[in-house]
């Protein structure tokens, strides 16, 4: 028989509040393929099952570092339970990334912000409430420390825009 309890998903000292199912001797399982995708039809969905599906959220952290541009919107198409669960390898991303002098920015720092939107946007977000105020603190940090996202000014304020109407959005 299965029940639903909250677990606390840590990575690297970040946590989430995160509902999943448990088994009746409290093992905690990964998001399944419905809480990626309502159906086979939803193709975004789907694709972020093909990508992270099964992983555990180190796991995930992980693999987004290794090419953060090709799995950014994942989080954009993914269902609110999985993003629930998966939100700290957001987190974590952006606040240990930083421009270094091979690269000219940090990727995927804009399409993150609009990802997070995304799901706030999705009519039944009720899923995610309960991130509203990690992602306020993640808002704030963002604009608090552009610099260490790009170094040209131009790209500092695209990346800022996109974080202030993210901000506005979770004010609201």
């Amino acid at each position: 028989m299965k029940g639903r309890r909250i677990a606390q998903v840590r990575a690297s000292g970040f946590e989430s509040s995160v509902a999943v199912q448990t088994m009746t001797n409290g093992d905690q399982h990964l998001p399944r393929q419905r809480d990626f995708a309502d159906s086979k039809d939803d193709l975004d969905g789907m694709s972020a099952w093909k990508n992270f599906g099964g992983l555990t959220v180190s796991a995930a952290h992980q693999k987004f570092c290794e090419i953060p541009e090709c799995y950014q919107e994942d989080f954009m198409f993914m269902g609110g339970v999985a993003f629930l669960f998966y939100f700290p390898v957001i987190d974590r991303y952006i606040r240990e990334s930083a421009v270094d002098d091979d690269s000219d920015g940090v990727e995927a720092i804009w399409i993150l912000a609009h990802a997070i939107n995304t799901q706030f946007q999705v009519p039944d977000h009720s899923v995610i409430e309960s991130l509203r105020s990690q992602v306020q603190d993640l808002v704030t940090y963002v604009l608090g420390h552009l610099p260490q996202y790009d170094k040209f000014p131009h790209e500092q304020e695209r990346i800022g825009a996109a974080w202030r109407e993210l901000q506005a959005r979770v004010a609201s």
